[in-house]
This record gives C-alpha cells, sequence and structure tokens, in this order.
C-alpha cells in the first residue's frame, strides 16, 4: 500500500476506481435497502429521497438520481476554491457516479423486515462513505458545505449538519 501511495499516478487511479466503487455502493444502500423500507438517510442523498416524495405527491415526480446531482452542483461551486481541487474532483466523480447508478441499479430489496432493511442500508451506506474518505474525497452533499465553512469560518458545523440531519429524518 506504501508504493500505491507515494505513486501518484497509480494513486490517482486507485482513488477514481475507488470512488466509482463507493458510489455504486451507496446506489445499493439507496436503491435495495432504504427505498424498499421506506426510508431516507441523512444529508444529500435523504434530501433527495424527501424531495422526490413530495413531488411525487404533488403529481410531478423528480427522480432522485437528479434531484442529487442538482443538490450538490451548487455546493461544487460554493466550495471549489476552499477545498482542495483533488478532493473537489474525486467528490464531484462520485457524485455523478452516485447519480448515474441510483437511475441505473435495479436490484431487489433482500429483506422485507424493516429492522434489517435499515442494518443493512445504514452499514452500506457507512462502507460508501468511508472508501470515499479513505482516499481523500467525499460523497458529497452536507460533507462539502460542513468543510466549507470550517475551511472559510474557522469552525466546524458537524453539529449543525447533525441537526440537519435529524430534523430531515424526523
Amino acid at each position: 500500500m506504501d508504493y500505491i501511495t507515494k505513486n501518484t499516478k497509480i494513486y490517482n487511479i486507485v482513488s477514481v476506481i475507488a470512488m466509482i466503487v463507493s458510489a455504486w455502493i451507496g446506489a445499493v444502500a439507496v436503491n435495495m435497502f432504504i427505498l424498499p423500507g421506506n426510508m431516507i438517510s441523512g444529508g444529500f442523498t435523504g434530501l433527495a429521497i424527501l424531495l422526490n416524495t413530495v413531488s411525487t405527491s404533488l403529481g410531478f415526480p423528480i427522480s432522485i438520481s437528479l434531484i442529487y446531482l442538482l443538490l450538490n452542483i451548487p455546493a461544487v461551486i460554493l466550495c471549489y476554491r476552499s477545498i482542495s481541487p483533488r478532493f473537489i474532483i474525486l467528490s464531484l466523480i462520485n457524485v455523478v457516479a452516485s447519480s448515474f447508478f441510483i437511475k441505473i441499479v435495479n436490484l431487489p430489496p433482500l429483506f422485507t423486515d424493516p429492522i434489517l432493511l435499515v442494518v443493512f442500508g445504514g452499514v452500506l451506506s457507512g462502507l460508501s462513505t468511508i472508501i470515499a474518505l479513505k482516499v481523500d474525497g467525499s460523497t458529497g452533499g452536507t460533507d462539502f458545505v460542513a468543510l466549507y465553512f470550517s475551511n472559510r469560518h474557522g469552525r466546524a458545523v458537524w453539529r449543525e449538519v447533525f441537526i440537519f440531519n435529524a430534523c430531515m429524518i424526523i
């Protein structure tokens, strides 16, 4: 592993592959566990699911993948200069790939038990995030906003992100 991190080209290739794998795992979590359990997750993914539910109930459904992509574009623009370009590019790869995979991954749920759906959905979502963070990227969304405020204003806003997620889920 030491050789990979020292060789920039190989590390960048491994990082891009990791971001795509992370996006696929996140999409599987959404489509196989979160949506079948009629749940929402935290962050921009959960907000996209919530907005999709609202738009569908109002009679003009907007796809989760499109909403997710549209929510992340302003965050990327806002953060581009205050966070490293490599972080932004890797995160953008994850966001675009996640949006694509959420649209095309159509796997049936493995369980009908809501507890199992919650547990497996949470574990896969967490794994997706860990893979992205391990190569110095993110899954986008509220990570961008929190890092922007941290870098720009010198204070962490993770508590506010947590409160936002809790309110959204409630």
